[in-house]
């Protein structure tokens, strides 16, 4: 099951309502298994935190049989690279930053996303990775073990 919360009027609902989309093409089973759970908030706050608005924060916890197969390889506990057939996911916890730039307003370097504000480059990676940790420090502040 998947469930949406958050204001409906929001560019953030309706980045949600197009990844609820992906997932259940992605994972048709997460319609109809109970096991499988996913909430995604749209426009999530961590009040006290610096980095305050999270535009998606997903959560989800999963029965067996959830399964992808990856495109990376992995590295093993004796250091060897891996690429396995499919990897079984448990549970997962994303923070994901929603831009709506025009594409020429969007570059990649290396692993860094930058989008443009009139002249001006942003590192849009960078302020994912704040949100990443106001929710870490966000749960931790309330004694909530973060994932």
């Amino acid at each position: 099951m998947i469930r949406i919360v958050g204001p409906l009027d929001t560019s953030e609902y309706e980045a949600a309502l197009a990844l609820r989309k992906v997932i259940t093409q992605a994972w048709p089973s997460i319609i109809e298994d109970p096991t499988h759970n996913i909430m995604i908030i749209a426009g999530a706050k961590c009040h006290g935190q610096l980095t305050r608005d999270i535009d998606l924060l997903v959560l989800g916890s999963f029965g067996p049989g959830l399964k992808y197969s990856p495109f990376l390889s992995f590295k093993t506990p004796d250091g060897q690279l891996h690429t396995p057939d499919a990897i079984e996911v448990r549970s997962l916890c994303a923070v994901i930053e929603i831009k709506g730039h025009h594409s020429g307003d969007v570059r990649f370097v290396g692993t860094t996303a930058k989008v443009r504000y009139k002249e001006k480059w942003h590192n849009a990676s960078e302020q994912n990775e704040k949100q990443v940790f106001a929710v870490k420090n966000y749960l931790e502040y309330h004694h909530i073990q973060p994932p």
